[in-house]
């Protein structure tokens, strides 16, 4: 998604298209990805000057409805996650405030960008060990493993085996905490590996939110987990 987010944004520059404009085009983007992996973007953003603000769509955010409102906050998080990761691609800063007023429920974030040039890192020094290329596996692994760590949540690939060659997976991201912000959190992962992934030599295929197939209770904790989504990842040919 870097390249395409970067692509978008150098055609908007030589048409002439001011930064409103350029990060209206990008959010436009960003939800069109998410459409594509089957998440349905329950925000929209309202655009202030270098300020975007996140809000949920009145008529999709309902908070007695448990898988709504799971799916709601999902939704936000990658949304939040993918346009903050192409904003960074283009070359600007971004500083993120969540749940910045505690009267307005439906307001979720606050993101304010910094025209200041930004470097985009990356989550792993090499894909070569001792002049050796990594396989896509053990690239995939050590993303994995980044963003798990950063998001404090834990990926577990399920049917796992011995076998180490670059096939489809499923990975089951699942949490010890069961609350909103631990919703955002996890749209926060899917974005992260959704924009980042390509650079191990997959590709994200599929997201589901795991409340969407299995009811989350006390009952169906898998070693006093929370199960949150899960992702179906493949390698690029």
């Amino acid at each position: 998604m870097d390249v395409l987010s970067q692509r978008l944004f150098k055609k908007l520059t030589l048409n002439g298209e001011s930064f409103s404009q350029k990060m209206k085009a990008l959010t436009s983007f960003v939800q069109k990805k998410m459409v594509e992996l089957g998440i349905e973007p329950h925000c929209q953003i309202h655009f202030r000057g270098d300020v975007l603000e996140v809000l949920f769509k009145k008529e999709t955010y309902l908070p007695d409805e448990f898988n709504r409102e799971f799916d709601a906050y999902f939704s936000a998080g990658l949304m939040i996650s993918l346009l903050r990761s192409a904003i960074h691609s283009c070359g600007y800063k971004t500083n993120l405030r969540t749940f910045p007023r505690f009267d307005e429920p439906d307001l979720v974030a606050f993101i304010y960008i910094s025209k200041d040039k930004y470097t985009v890192p990356w989550f792993f020094e090499s894909a070569s060990s001792n002049g050796v290329e990594k396989s896509k596996t053990v690239r995939f692994s050590c993303l994995l493993n980044d963003i798990s760590n950063r998001r404090m949540l834990i990926a577990e690939e399920l049917n796992k085996t011995n076998d180490i060659s670059d096939s489809e997976k499923k990975i089951l991201i699942s949490s010890s905490h069961n609350m909103p912000s631990t919703w955002l959190q996890s749209g926060f992962f899917a974005g992260d590996l959704t924009f980042n992934i390509k650079k191990s030599g997959f590709d994200v295929r599929q997201i589901e939110p795991f409340v969407n197939s299995v009811e989350i209770d006390a009952n169906n904790l898998v070693d006093g987990l929370y199960p949150q989504f899960l992702m179906t990842v493949s390698p690029i040919s």
